[in-house]
């Protein structure tokens, strides 16, 4: 459970970081 939830997060962090970088205007 604990190793699914780190991965989880993982991928949830590049999504966050990554999701404000296509809402960019241009």
């Amino acid at each position: 459970m604990k190793d699914v939830s780190l991965s989880d997060y993982k991928g949830k962090n590049i999504v966050l970081l990554f999701y404000p970088l296509d809402w960019t205007p241009g």
